[in-house]
């Protein structure tokens, strides 16, 4: 719809498509049979008034998904079908597809996934390994943390660290998913096992995550000129995701790795700083897995995807030049994941608007 001039001349492209449904039918009564926004991380298009397919908070998404229904009912339209009731960790989308092992895809929720998220329920992981947090550090004197326990999900590798004394300004939390795999470090630091990297500024709240140049999945999405990627220190790519190939239109990326900050109240958000506790939370894509439940990491060879199985992920804090290794997160292969039903933030937006276009 960006690149439709008759329908960008009314201000609201989605609007000018349904009045011209609307006239193309002209007596008789139309549907849309599939409309919504999806809240999640990853997105699979740019769209008009930053309706993207992706990159949406739960509130966001939820408010945008209501005023379309609102627009279908001032147009005149006969009703419409949301997409969707609840969350499928199943579904898979263009540019994603590629990254994951196809006959496990269900086993595990991809934040970077947009179709998984345009539930009006949301499916949360509950956790399959039925294991406490692993302690990975418990030492007074550590830095820059003196406390650090881990655990893993169906969608996320968490984190929760008391920094140290003397807290730094900015962190680099590095993930070790291939203990065969070394390279370039990162700008910063000596460690030459990381594989992926989230960099964070402690004060002003924002943060970047890196992959290692041999796994960036990108790689797998056909030939990306340089020129369209993001910075990034030698050997490292920025974690993106390829939104528009370079067809008709312009090539467009979305930087993925744009690390949210917030609490609970952004359901995109994967860090958080209270004091001296920080909490994160790791997308498995974003530490190169491409099948967490079965312990498979994504390796591009000629285009084309491979997979090695990672023992776990070890990982290392690093600041103003200090490097500390904590250890090794372990948890159990799965072939059943569990998840429990929450009614998604904002979602009183698309009740009230349902209850509006009815009581008309």
């Amino acid at each position: 719809m960006r690149y439709e001039p008759a329908l960008q001349a009314q201000g609201d492209p989605y609007v000018s498509y349904l009045a011209a449904l609307r006239k193309h039918h002209a007596g008789m009564p139309t549907m849309i049979t599939e409309f919504g926004v999806p809240s999640s991380i990853g997105s699979a298009h740019n769209g008009p008034l930053e309706r993207d397919q992706g990159d949406h908070s739960e509130v966001e998404a939820t408010r945008m998904t209501a005023g379309l229904l609102r627009d279908m009912r001032a147009i005149g339209m006969a009703g419409g079908f949301v997409f969707e009731w609840a969350d499928e960790w199943f579904r898979y989308t263009w540019n994603t597809v590629t990254h994951q092992v196809p006959n496990r895809r269900q086993l595990w929720h991809d934040p970077l996934t947009n179709e998984q998220g345009f539930g009006l329920l949301a499916m949360d992981a509950a956790g399959v390994t039925g294991e406490d947090s692993q302690t990975l550090v418990d030492a007074d004197g550590g830095w820059p943390g003196r406390r650090v326990t881990a655990r893993a999900d169906e969608s996320y590798l968490h984190l929760s660290i008391r920094l140290g004394d003397s807290p730094p300004g900015s962190l680099m939390i590095g993930f070790d998913s291939l203990a065969g795999l070394t390279g370039t470090p990162m700008a910063g630091s000596a460690d030459r096992r990381p594989d992926a990297i989230f960099a964070l500024n402690l004060v002003g709240h924002t943060g970047q995550a890196y992959v290692r140049k041999q796994l960036d999945p990108l790689q797998l999405d056909g030939d990306i000129p340089d020129s369209a990627r993001g910075p990034a220190p030698d050997g490292w790519r920025p974690y993106e995701l390829l939104v528009n190939r370079a067809q008709k239109v312009p090539i467009e990326m979305q930087n993925a790795g744009l690390l949210h900050y917030g609490d609970s109240t952004d359901s995109r958000a994967l860090w958080h700083v209270d004091g001296d506790d920080l909490t994160i939370r790791v997308p498995w894509a974003m530490m190169a897995f491409a099948d967490p439940s079965a312990h498979a990491v994504g390796v591009p060879k000629d285009g084309k995807l491979t997979t090695q199985r990672s023992t776990g992920v070890s990982v290392t804090l690093s600041a103003s030049g200090t490097d500390q290794s904590l250890g090794q997160v372990t948890w159990d292969d799965w072939n059943w994941p569990v998840a429990t039903e929450r009614i998604k933030q904002g979602a009183e937006q698309f009740r009230d608007a349902a209850l509006a276009v009815t009581n008309d």
